[in-house]
């Protein structure tokens, strides 16, 4: 996924006006490309290597709490 576009993320920049994009882009050199690189943005500009990644958590199903015995482990 690195390398496609910057990535919109929740935390705010240095001041109110700004949001943080990471990740780096098609058009960036090798040092952006990494998750871990971060920079201001105003959250008004709108880029082409600029985008957001949608995710949804699955529900978690509780397990059953039963113990373990060498005749419940599958084989």
């Amino acid at each position: 996924m690195a390398g496609n576009v910057w990535e919109w993320v929740e935390d705010k920049g240095r001041n109110d006006a700004s949001r943080v994009l990471r990740g780096g882009s098609w058009n960036n050199n090798a040092g952006n490309l990494r998750a871990a690189d971060r920079v201001d943005d105003g959250a008004d500009n709108r880029f082409d290597d600029i985008g957001f990644r949608v995710c949804r958590g699955a529900p978690i199903e509780p397990r059953s709490a039963g113990a373990l015995d060498a005749g419940s482990l599958p084989r």
